[in-house]
C-alpha cells in the first residue's frame, strides 16, 4: 500500500479535550522539531495532532511522537503498559497500532521525565526499546502482546526520547531555541526573532486546532501539516515586513523635517540602526513598547505622542544620546507598534 493511502487510513488522534497547558507543550515541542528539521536543511512536512501528537514526514519514512509529561517523578514500564481506567489502549499500546514494518515508520515517546527501569533511572537521551535489558522487553512485548491481541511484537523502530522540557516556561526555551538557530545559520540572526515566533507559535496552533476530516492527505497536509516550504515563505514575509518601521520612519524624516535637521535625523537613524544588538538600548526599547500597550499615547498627532513618550523616557538614556537619537528611538518603536512588530531586548 502506498505510504499516504496508509497514513490516511489511519486512525486519528483521539484524546479529545486535553488541558491548555499540556496543548500548548505539544505545539511548542513540534515547533521545536520544525527548527531542527530547518537547522538540517530537510524537507518536511509536521503534521500537529493528526494521527498523533507531534508527526514528521520525509521522503523517509513517518516518525510518530507521543508527548507525555509528568510535574514530577518518572515513567516506568507498568505506566507505560498498563490500560488505565476509562482507556482503550496503553500510552505505549496506543502508539504502536500506528506501526507498519512496511511503511518505513517510526514511533517515540517524548517525556520530560527519566525512564526508570527496576528501580534504576536510565540517563539516556534517547534509546530504542530493543536495546533494554531482555527481562524488560519481555515484561513490555508480554503486557502488549495480550493488550493488543498479537503474537509479537518488533520493537526496532521504538524509541523512548527524553527531552528537558520546561512546564512553566516553555515558550522562552524554544524562543531561544529559534534564535540560537539562526545565529548558526547561512542566513544569520533574522530582525524581530519575536513576532517570528508569534507568527510560528500562532499557525502551528491554527493547523493542531483544526478538528476537521479529510478525504485526501493533500488536504490534511494543507490543514494539519506545516512544511518546510511553507516555513521559508513566513521566515522571507517576516524579513521583508521587518524593514516596515525603518522605512516608515525615514518617510517622516523625509516628509516631516526639515533641512538641515532631516540629515542629523538621517544619521542618527543610521547610528540606531549599527546599535540594534546594544542591550540597554533594547531595555529602552520594551520599557517604551510596554508603556505603549499599557497606556495607548499613540493618537494621529504624532507630534503629541512624542511629546509624552520624550516627557516619559528622555531621562532613561545615556549622556552620549541626544535630543535628535532618543526622538528616532521614539519613531522607530512607535512605527514597530503601529505596524503590529513587537520589541524584546535581544533584538529591534
Amino acid at each position: 500500500m502506498d505510504r499516504k493511502d496508509y497514513y490516511m487510513n489511519l486512525p486519528k488522534e483521539s484524546s479529545g479535550s486535553i488541558a491548555k497547558n499540556r496543548f500548548k507543550i505539544e505545539v511548542l515541542w513540534g515547533i521545536g522539531k520544525i527548527l531542527d528539521e530547518y537547522i538540517a536543511k530537510r524537507s518536511y512536512t509536521i503534521f500537529f495532532d493528526y494521527k498523533c501528537d507531534i508527526e514528521l514526514h520525509n521522503d523517509n519514512g513517518i516518525w510518530f511522537y507521543q508527548i507525555k509529561t509528568l510535574n514530577d517523578g518518572n515513567f516506568n514500564l507498568n505506566k507505560l503498559c498498563k490500560v488505565q481506567k476509562n482507556k482503550k489502549n496503553s500510552i505505549l499500546g496506543k502508539i504502536l497500532k500506528l506501526y507498519s514494518p512496511e511503511q518505513n515508520i517510526k514511533l517515540a515517546i517524548v517525556s520530560n521525565v527519566r525512564l526508570k527501569i527496576k528501580n534504576r533511572r536510565n540517563q539516556f537521551k534517547e534509546q530504542c526499546f530493543n536495546d533494554f535489558d531482555q527481562d524488560a522487553l519481555e515484561y513490555i512485548e508480554k503486557m502488549l502482546c495480550e493488550e493488543l491481541e498479537v503474537k509479537s511484537i518488533c520493537f526496532n523502530d521504538v524509541f523512548y526520547i527524553y527531552d528537558n522540557i520546561n512546564l512553566l516556561n516553555y515558550d522562552e526555551t524554544i524562543l531561544g531555541k529559534l534564535v540560537q538557530c539562526f545565529s548558526k545559520s547561512e542566513r544569520g540572526e533574522i530582525p524581530n526573532p519575536n513576532a517570528f515566533f508569534n507568527l510560528i507559535y500562532q499557525t502551528a496552533t491554527k493547523k493542531a486546532s483544526c478538528e476537521s476530516d479529510f478525504s485526501t492527505f493533500e488536504e490534511a497536509k494543507k490543514n494539519k501539516g506545516f512544511t518546510s516550504e511553507e516555513f521559508e515563505q513566513l521566515l522571507n514575509t517576516h524579513i521583508d515586513s521587518s524593514d516596515i518601521w525603518i522605512e516608515k520612519t525615514r518617510e517622516y524624516i523625509g516628509q516631516q523635517i526639515k533641512m538641515p535637521e532631516k540629515r542629523k535625523y538621517n544619521i542618527a537613524l543610521a547610528e540606531i540602526i549599527q546599535k540594534q544588538n546594544d542591550l540597554s538600548l533594547k531595555k529602552i526599547e520594551k520599557e517604551i513598547f510596554k508603556y505603549i500597550e499599557k497606556n495607548n499615547p499613540i493618537t494621529n498627532d504624532i507630534n503629541s505622542y512624542l511629546r509624552i513618550i520624550s516627557e516619559k523616557f528622555d531621562k532613561n538614556f545615556e549622556v552620549e544620546y541626544s535630543e535628535i537619537t532618543k526622538r528616532v528611538v521614539y519613531l522607530l518603536v512607535y512605527h514597530i507598534y503601529a505596524w503590529g512588530g513587537e520589541v524584546n531586548e535581544n533584538n529591534i
